[in-house]
C-alpha cells in the first residue's frame, strides 16, 4: 500500500447455493476489561463509517447501517492485533472472522472484513478504497451492515478492523409455519391452485426431523411411512422436503410447492447452534405434503 497504511488482503466469506447455507454469523462475547490505553474509539469509529458511506454514495451505493454486534466483533479483533502485536485476519487465539462471528452467536447471511494500521484514519479509508480488493468490500452492493473497532497501538497508530455483512431475517420458529403457509398459498392462488391446508399432526413429525437434523448437521433417514401411520393418520400420498437455509420464506416462491397437489402440509423448523460450518442460526426446514 502506498503511504504509511498497513493493509492486508480483505476477508470475504461468500454463501453456498441455497440448499447448503451461507457461512458467517456475528457476535456478542464478553471481553477483557480495558486498561486505560486500551480504550476504543467509538466517536472515531462512527467517523470512519460517515467515510465509508460517503465513499459508497460517490459510487451510487446506499449507505451501510451501524450494527452493534458487528462492531463488538471488529473492536475485539483490533485489541487482539493491538494486544498481541500481530496483524492479520487469522488470530491466534481466535481464528478467522467466520469464527469470531460464530463464537458472538450473529446471524448473518455473507461478511467481509478490512484491516488497517495509519496514524491518519482519513489516510487509512484513502489507501483501503485505492486497494482493489478492500475497495471491492466496502463498495460491495450486497453488504447492508457495517461494524468498525478502532484502537491505538504503542506506536500511536490506529488499528482498525471493518466488518461488512448481510445480516439474515430474523425467524419466529413459533410462528414459521403459518407465516410460510399464508404466503405459499398466496403464491399457488396466483398459479389457480387450490389452497393447502395446515395439518398438526405432519407439524409435530416435521419438527421432530428439523430437531433430528440440527443435532446431526446433515440429512438423517426419516420413515416417513411409519411415523405418519404411528400418529394415527391417514394419508396414501407422502413426500418430504429437508433444506437448510437462512430464510425459510423463500420456500414460498419454491415451484414443488408452489404446484403440489397435496391437500395439507406440515412443517417443522430448527435453528443450528451445534455445527459451526452451516453458520450459527441457519435453519434446518421440514416439509411434509400428504394427500390422498
Amino acid at each position: 500500500m502506498g503511504r504509511s497504511t498497513d493493509t492486508v488482503r480483505p476477508l470475504r466469506l461468500c454463501p453456498p447455493p441455497l440448499t447448503a447455507v451461507l457461512f458467517i454469523v456475528a457476535l456478542f462475547w464478553s471481553v477483557p476489561a480495558l486498561a486505560d490505553d486500551d480504550v476504543p474509539f467509538p466517536q472515531l469509529e462512527e467517523k470512519m463509517l460517515e467515510m465509508v458511506n460517503e465513499d459508497r454514495a460517490e459510487h451510487g451505493l446506499g449507505p451501510l447501517e451501524q450494527h452493534d454486534c458487528l462492531a463488538d466483533v471488529a473492536r475485539a479483533h483490533s485489541r487482539d492485533m493491538q494486544q498481541n502485536n500481530f496483524f492479520a485476519h487469522r488470530s491466534p487465539t481466535t481464528g478467522m472472522v467466520k469464527d469470531r462471528l460464530w463464537e458472538a452467536e450473529v446471524r448473518v447471511q455473507t461478511a467481509a472484513e478490512n484491516i488497517a494500521r495509519n496514524r491518519s484514519l482519513q489516510r487509512a479509508q484513502a489507501d483501503l478504497m485505492n486497494s482493489p480488493s478492500h475497495r471491492a468490500a466496502i463498495l460491495d452492493p450486497n453488504l447492508t451492515h457495517c461494524g468498525i473497532g478502532v484502537v491505538k497501538n504503542d506506536t500511536d497508530q490506529y488499528v482498525i478492523t471493518q466488518v461488512f455483512a448481510l445480516p439474515a431475517p430474523e425467524i419466529d420458529i413459533e410462528r414459521a409455519g403459518a407465516e410460510l403457509l399464508e404466503k405459499l398459498n398466496e403464491a399457488r392462488a396466483e398459479q389457480n391452485q387450490p389452497a393447502c391446508r395446515a395439518s398438526g399432526g405432519l407439524d409435530k413429525i416435521a419438527a421432530a426431523h428439523a430437531a433430528e437434523l440440527a443435532e446431526a448437521g446433515e440429512q438423517v433417514p426419516l420413515d416417513l411411512p411409519a411415523k405418519v401411520r404411528a400418529a394415527g393418520l391417514q394419508y396414501r400420498r407422502l413426500s418430504t422436503a429437508r433444506v437448510i437455509l437462512w430464510d425459510p420464506m423463500q420456500l414460498a416462491e419454491a415451484d414443488a410447492l408452489v404446484r403440489t397437489a397435496a391437500s395439507h402440509l406440515g412443517f417443522g423448523f430448527a435453528k443450528n447452534t451445534k455445527h459451526r460450518h452451516l453458520g450459527y442460526g441457519s435453519v434446518w426446514v421440514v416439509v411434509i405434503m400428504a394427500g390422498n
